[in-house]
């Protein structure tokens, strides 16, 4: 049989209605997905809620879109907020002001949800523990052996991770710790490799306060840093690799290990500033610091190293070391008259892992240097600080108090007088003097 005239007309007339009826189809289709799987989404977000933590979680207005980042489905939401129960019933821990979620479409359309990013704008995240170490964030549900449990229908595969815009809180009653980080960003991204997962993630807050038990150690400090961390989800191991932190302009690099244990967990981390100059460890002294720092002409070198080992638990603490000394340390602010100089210090910390602090041992056997040409030499060691102190300590020094002024910037009414004139060594345990047992604590010297 010979070729039909017709046919190319026929095929021109498919082609056409072919291409219009995907002309038609596709943008019903972009329209009718996200109405499609909105509800969906929502049910298997309330769904893994309910089954993974005993708080309440609020999620507000949601919409769906394709447009956004085809072929994936983004989720808009506005307002998510997380709240505690029991001893913390209404107490909020998380408040979001917007979450961008996207997860895959073909994924979707099986039934199955795989978050891919995860963005959020306005964020507070408020940590909590109470007196008796009960903690706000202790609200996810014990899960069924992995072999009994059914797969959910919501999982994660995070390949970006974008927080901007946040607040975190800490305030701990059972250690009188409160800290406060503001104007935090967080970026981020997660590979999985089967059981492994490498997670790096970049980090910075414009201002940090710390305050423990009434002192404020630091003030509206600068934090940038970066973290690579390998998990290994099968034995539930986070190891540490060259992770990064710098504070005021004092950097921190950390290393190592944690593994969670079903009762407790295993530390095994190094820290250590690669910086020598004197001028990063001064960063740290607030009332330096936050007084025009970066005109502050310093010189000398420090070293500062420590480690955390052991087990944590509900009875237990891990082991704690850290050194620092400061060689020929000075610095001058431009526009005073005095300087601090000769600044010497050798000091030592450390705490074997035990039930609780009180095995802490500090000791500085060098701290010297001179105020406006004042010098100042003490010593200090300390056992025993929770449950009955032992004192052992030296301070030598004659200095007016007046002077102070010339080497720090004081604040507009801000001044200091008088004159001291000590030379005094001390040992023996602050329970002697409480208890009136003034001949078991040895004290001697002069102070004017």
């Amino acid at each position: 049989m010979g070729n039909s005239p017709n046919r190319p007309r026929r095929l021109l007339r498919a082609l056409l209605f072919g291409g219009g009826a995907v002309g038609i189809l596709v943008p019903i289709a972009v329209i009718a997905v996200p109405m499609l799987f909105r509800d969906d989404l929502i049910a298997a977000l309330e769904t893994a809620a309910a089954d993974y933590v005993t708080a309440t979680v609020d999620i507000g207005t949601i919409e769906l879109s394709i447009f956004d980042n085809f072929p994936e489905v983004t989720a808009h939401i506005d307002g998510l907020s997380i709240r505690g129960a029991d001893a913390f019933d209404g107490v909020t821990l998380l408040d979001v002001d917007t979450v961008d979620v996207t997860v895959g479409l073909w994924e979707a359309l099986q039934g199955q949800y795989i978050v891919h990013s995860v963005s959020a704008q306005g964020w507070m995240v408020d940590l909590k523990v109470l007196p008796d170490g009960t903690a706000n964030w202790d609200i996810v549900r014990e899960q069924p052996a992995s072999g009994d449990a059914e797969a959910s229908v919501l999982q994660i595969d995070l390949e970006r991770l974008s927080l901007t815009d946040g607040t975190v809180r800490y305030l701990d009653q059972s250690s009188e710790i409160d800290a406060r980080l503001a104007g935090i960003r967080l970026d981020g991204a997660a590979a999985l490799r089967g059981d492994l997962a490498d997670l790096t993630v970049s980090l910075h807050s414009d201002a940090v306060n710390v305050d423990y038990g009434g002192i404020r150690y630091l003030r509206e400090a600068p934090l940038n840093g970066s973290a690579d961390v390998v998990a290994n989800l099968a034995t539930n191991q986070y190891t540490l690799e060259d992770n990064r932190f710098t504070i005021n302009t004092l950097p921190l690099v950390f290393n190592g290990d944690v593994t969670l244990g079903e009762a407790a967990i295993a530390i095994n981390l190094d820290f250590r500033s690669p910086a020598t100059d004197f001028r990063d460890i001064l960063s740290m002294v607030p009332m330096v610091y936050q007084h025009n720092f970066t005109d502050v002409k310093a010189t000398g070198a420090f070293s500062f190293s420590g480690s955390v080992r052991g087990e944590q638990s509900e009875n237990v603490l891990p082991g704690v070391t850290m050194d620092l000394t400061i060689q020929d340390g000075s610095f001058q602010y431009p526009n005073l008259p005095g300087a601090v100089t000769g600044i010497q210090v050798d000091a030592h910390i450390e705490r074997a892992e035990g039930p609780d602090l009180d095995n802490t041992i500090l000791r500085v056997s060098d701290a010297r240097g001179a105020l406006a040409g004042q010098p100042f030499v003490s010593t200090l060691s300390v056992s025993t600080p929770l449950s009955d102190p032992l004192i052992n300590g030296t301070v030598r020094t004659q200095m007016d108090l007046s002077k102070v002024g010339e080497v720090i910037p004081l604040a507009p009414g801000e001044e200091y007088a008088g004159f001291v004139d000590a030379d005094v060594a001390a040992n023996g345990r602050y329970s002697s003097i409480e208890a009136g047992r003034y001949q078991d604590f040895q004290l001697r010297g002069t102070v004017t």
